[in-house]
This record gives C-alpha cells, structure tokens and sequence, in this order.
C-alpha cells in the first residue's frame, strides 16, 4: 500500500492499462484537504480485517534486504505476492 502527498497542478504521469491489469493495481485518489488523510487511513483500518488481511490473502511482507527469501518463497508457492517494506 502507498500514499503520496499532493503534487502541483501541473504533474502528469502515464499509465499502461495493460500493466495495471497485468500487475492488478488500482488506483485511488481522495479529495485532499485538512480532514481528508485521517478519514482515509480510517477507511483503510476499517477495510483492513475484511480486505487487507495479507496473510489471508497468501501476501508476506518483507525488508529490501530478505529479497531473495521473498523470491523463493514466491518460486515455491508459499506465498502468492511478496510486497516489500521501505524503511
């Protein structure tokens, strides 16, 4: 899960729909004011048991450096997805 700050008006990004399918991302995007980031974590905690469990969901998370732990699990089935934490 990522959650970026505002950019200016003028940023611009591309998008494959392709890869979006391929990689299944989805894409959501909050109306940013002062009370928004707490009702969007909110929304996320209150997801989380029922969609964001990630052991439910066959997905491990681990640091930069358990990369090829996070290979081989993956290459034995063990997990399904291997999301990986940024310090």
């Amino acid at each position: 899960m990522c959650i970026f700050g505002i950019t200016s008006p003028e940023a611009r990004i591309s998008i494959s729909p392709f890869l979006m399918y391929k990689n299944e991302l989805t894409i959501i995007a909050v109306n940013i004011n002062p009370f928004s980031f707490p009702k969007a974590l909110g929304w996320i905690d209150a997801m989380g048991s029922r969609y964001l469990d990630y052991g439910r969901l066959g997905i491990k998370t681990y640091t930069l450096s358990q990369h090829k732990e996070a290979l081989e699990a993956l290459k034995k089935g063990t997990i399904a997805k291997a999301m990986f934490k940024i310090k």
